[in-house]
């Protein structure tokens, strides 16, 4: 294992030298941020790991969360592979923290698309490997006896919908030709005033909704049957390689704003079916139905763009992006309907229903991926679960305009409070720790 810092190999405390952090190696040459308290106490017991396909080591919540006294590991699961591999930089993370002096208790972390890796790392340690092979798309290639330790939480920040149902919303029906951006059918113009493109207020016609979102599935679809089957030439040996393709797939690149209609119209997603804890500005928490603040996204981008490329190898498309869409499937004003999570692990829907661990699901109000926290808890297993909202915060945690106050500390404050429930014995759940 090496350890080092980020500056003349000496432990940085943080600006309010409540903090030191140190740059980690894993095994698996991950390189991570480690935050532990500069005076340990009793929170410091609690290890928490943060990953994403994207550098977490900097996200707020990692440093947040070290400084109300948590230990905090963040960094990147890895990029441009395989979701069984991210896992496995999961697990290094999970073993690194439990092999800490102090560590007592590990819960897992996942914000937006990192949701997708924990729940399938968590899955697969309550249930083993085997749990995710069997009627699969694609069936996960760990062996059945890998090591995955159990964590002893996991916490679902703001949360989408998983990397596959995401890759799904971005797939552009207006492609005509894999491979070719430039052919686009205008039909399926998502910037067309006639479908009900509007420069800050887009509304789209029912119309149009119900003829992309067919389209959107049907074209879906189409790409995966053409994946499954080139894997199935590879694996019989008749394949264009012997053991992966390149599959890069046209107008399917997933975050925002290539995400397609949900950013422009927020009559989508727009209010959730249930009400919920609300957590606002002056840290009361009210119960009620949780509407969105996010503002219409106004960049545009088309497939004609090379940036909207979901570029991936056939293996890494099959394992972390591939979900099948069913006939009814449609984006409603509350919520994502339509779509086979039963059969692939790469998203949270499909793996929460086999985690038991405590669990909470936090979502922020201030962007559309907020809804996918209510469809979670639902479909949760946990016996001891939890779900709350931060109003008016964005998908990245800070306020969607100055009204809505310090949404970093009020989300970072819930998350500290439900750690210190679950796990810390302590008189004073809200001290600093």
């Amino acid at each position: 294992m090496l350890i080092y810092s980020q500056k003349d190999n000496q432990v940085i405390p943080s600006d309010q030298n409540k903090i030191k952090d140190t740059c980690v190696v894993l095994p698996g040459r991950n390189k991570c941020m480690l935050y532990e308290p500069v005076i340990p106490g009793e929170r410091s017991k609690v290890g928490i790991v943060l990953m994403h396909e994207a550098d977490y080591g900097f996200f707020p919540m990692a440093r947040g969360l070290a400084e109300r006294g948590f230990v905090t590991l963040g960094g990147s699961a890895g990029q441009r592979t395989t979701l069984e591999k991210q896992m496995l930089a999961v697990r290094d993370a999970v073993l690194f923290l439990k092999a800490l002096p102090g560590i007592e208790h590990v819960v897992l972390m996942g914000h937006s698309g990192g949701a997708t890796i924990m729940t399938a790392y968590q899955r697969a340690a309550e249930n083993g490997p085997a749990s995710m092979k069997e009627n699969m798309l694609y069936a996960c290639t760990l062996a059945d006896d890998e090591i995955l330790p159990k964590a002893d939480g996991i916490m679902l920040i703001d949360a989408n919908y998983g990397n596959g149902a995401m890759t799904l919303l971005s797939i552009d029906p207006a492609v005509t030709e894999e491979g070719n951006g430039m052919n686009l059918d205008p039909r399926f113009d998502i910037y067309a005033p006639d479908h009900g493109f509007r420069e800050g207020h887009t509304a789209y016609t029912d119309e149009f909704r119900k003829m992309y979102f067919k389209a959107q599935a049907q074209r879906n679809n189409r790409i995966i049957d053409a994946a499954v089957q080139e894997l199935a030439d590879i694996e019989k040996g008749a394949g264009k390689y012997r053991d992966d393709m390149p599959y890069p797939v046209t107008g399917a690149a997933q975050i925002a704003p290539c995400n397609k209609l949900i950013p422009q119209d927020t009559g989508l997603l727009a209010h959730s079916r249930h009400p919920h804890p609300l957590i606002h500005k002056d840290k009361t928490i009210t119960n009620e139905i949780i509407y969105c603040h996010r503002k219409p996204q106004e960049r545009k981008t088309t497939s004609a763009s090379y940036f909207t490329i979901r570029n991936l190898s056939l293996r890494e498309y099959l394992s972390g992006a591939a979900i099948r869409a069913n006939e009814n499937y449609h984006v409603g004003e509350d919520g994502v309907y339509g779509i086979d999570w039963e059969h692939t692990f790469n998203c949270g829907p499909g793996n929460i229903p086999y985690i038991t661990c405590p669990s909470l699901f936090m979502g922020m109000s201030g962007g559309y991926e907020y809804l996918a926290a209510e469809y979670l808890y639902e479909r949760s297993a946990a016996d001891d679960k939890e779900i709350a909202f931060t109003e008016g915060a964005t998908h990245n945690i800070y306020p969607i305009s100055e009204e809505f106050g310090d949404t970093e500390s009020l989300t970072f404050d819930y998350q500290a409070d439900w750690l210190c429930r679950h796990f810390i014995k302590e008189s004073d759940m809200h001290s600093a720790g």
